[in-house]
């Protein structure tokens, strides 16, 4: 080489930009999305959605259009908007998201949130379907700073969020209290510990290692109660696999209807195997996602029961209206890596069985189960 240079070799990959999403919800909306992640070669995302349903045949319900910055002009500052419309006028939706994430230990964080949405919302302790209204704003900062051992981070976040609702259902001081006006401040103090693997054929996770405590004021329509949860995590590569685990709880403190109210317990665990090679270039892993729910104290009205939704949705099935207090749920997953290869594409074949409880019962082995293969 030269004196004084540094030869440096970059190697990239090309990376498809155009994509698809579909998913059939039975009875419920299903939606088919499109994407380019790389809209006129800028970088950012242009995502088209439409919201179609067999059942009432209509296929054009309502649908979005949104368009993402992923970097705005060189700061780390992701910026979202979203415009819907449809559903005959009943489904109106203009979201707006900016996000500067924590990337390093030592770090500043923030965010911004607006959402005006109208749309027909289903009421199950109603059973009727009303159209709601509602305004929600919000906006956090936080702040980390690293100390030792290793890649730790301690950091502090404040978020304030605001929620009108123009128009809803029926509510009072005891009922349907996800409906009600209110105005809340919530901090987060915290330590987190950051590890890095090198892996293949493999989900991407955040943070592995957490602990926090969260602390906040709700100012209502009805009455201002104070808010109080904690939260830890942990992940730890072992030579059978990895395995990750997560324990939280959150609960409004109200003193007159009970000292803990809207009480929801939780904990989540992730394991999968190692990369186990087979013939002909096939590849195996298995996963195992298991978790519990429990709701205490809820008040009555919609918005204080739990569904199969999230990370406990049993794919392919369509709950309707059942709901819970009270949800468990596991879910073996096996995956197969094939050696195929196709313009860049790699093939995989997968089998699960998503199964859980759901109910009212405190003792979630004593309410209804559910399954989907």
């Amino acid at each position: 080489g030269i004196k004084g240079h540094v030869v440096v070799t970059v190697y990239v990959s090309d990376n498809f930009s155009l994509g698809g999403e579909f998913e059939y919800n039975g009875h419920d909306d299903s939606e088919l999305s499109i994407y380019e992640n790389n809209f006129l070669g800028t970088g950012n995302t242009l995502k088209v959605t439409d919201y179609f349903n067999f059942h009432e045949r209509r296929f054009a319900k309502y649908g979005d259009i949104s368009h993402k910055f992923h970097n705005f002009l060189g700061t780390f500052v992701e910026i979202t908007s979203t415009l819907g419309y449809g559903d005959r006028g009943d489904y109106f939706k203009v979201h707006n998201k900016i996000l500067r994430p924590y990337l390093k230990p030592t770090d500043w964080a923030g965010g911004v949130n607006q959402d005006f949405s109208r749309s027909m919302d289903d009421i199950v302790s109603m059973d009727s379907t009303i159209r709601v209204t509602r305004n929600i704003v919000s906006a956090w900062a936080g702040a980390s700073f690293k100390v030792a051992p290793k890649e730790t981070s301690v950091y502090f976040n404040m978020r304030y969020e605001y929620r009108y609702f123009i128009d809803g259902p029926f509510v009072n001081r005891w009922v349907n209290r996800y409906y009600h006006n209110n105005t809340s401040l919530l901090f987060t103090l915290g330590v987190y510990r950051e590890h890095f693997y090198r892996g293949n054929l493999i989900y991407g996770f955040g943070r592995t290692e957490e602990a926090e405590l969260l602390g906040g004021y709700s100012w209502g329509r009805y009455d201002d109660i104070p808010y109080v949860g904690a939260r830890v995590a942990a992940g730890h590569l072992t030579h059978l696999g990895y395995i990750y685990a997560n324990a939280q709880c959150g609960s409004y403190l109200m003193g007159e209807y009970s000292r803990y109210n809207q009480m929801i317990t939780r904990l989540d665990m992730l394991y999968f195997t190692n990369l186990l090679p087979l013939k002909r270039g096939y590849n195996l892993r298995q996963f195992l996602r298991a978790g519990v729910t429990i709701g205490a104290n809820m008040m009555i009205g919609d918005g204080q029961n739990m569904t199969f939704d999230g990370d406990y949705k049993l794919r392919d099935i369509s709950m309707g209206d059942i709901v819970g207090t009270t949800r468990m749920f596991i879910s073996p997953e096996t995956v197969l890596f094939s050696p195929w290869h196709i313009l860049g594409f790699r093939f995989s074949l997968y089998s699960y069985l998503d199964s859980g409880t759901l109910g009212f019962n405190n003792n979630p082995f004593k309410n209804e189960f559910y399954s989907a293969i």
